[in-house]
């Protein structure tokens, strides 16, 4: 629903009359997509179902390239998943992103 929200907030911004609290849902929009990631990915991490676990990342990191924790987690899944080598691209994003700050 967080998703779906997102336009229509917007929209309403854009069209003007928007309410304070508007604008400050609109904001907080992509910290909680980032939030709620995190969350999926520690849980099925947790439940040691690692596949689901990396597909959650990798949504995260598609949708949300900027976000360095993101990379990392991916990084860390994809390492527990003995592939290397992708996890350390994933570990090269991570530090271009660090570095870029």
């Amino acid at each position: 629903m967080v998703d779906e929200a997102k336009p229509l907030l917007d929209a309403k911004l854009a069209l003007g009359g928007a309410t304070s609290e508007d604008g400050m849902f609109s904001q907080q929009v992509k910290p909680l997509r980032v939030q709620i990631h995190r969350m999926c990915g520690q849980i099925l991490a947790g439940m040691q179902d690692f596949v689901a676990c990396e597909a959650e990342f990798r949504t995260a990191c598609d949708k949300y390239p900027d976000i360095p924790g993101l990379w990392m987690a991916l990084a860390k899944v994809l390492d527990m998943q003995g592939r290397t080598e992708e996890a350390n691209a994933a570990k090269a994003t991570l530090a271009a992103l660090q570095n870029s700050m």
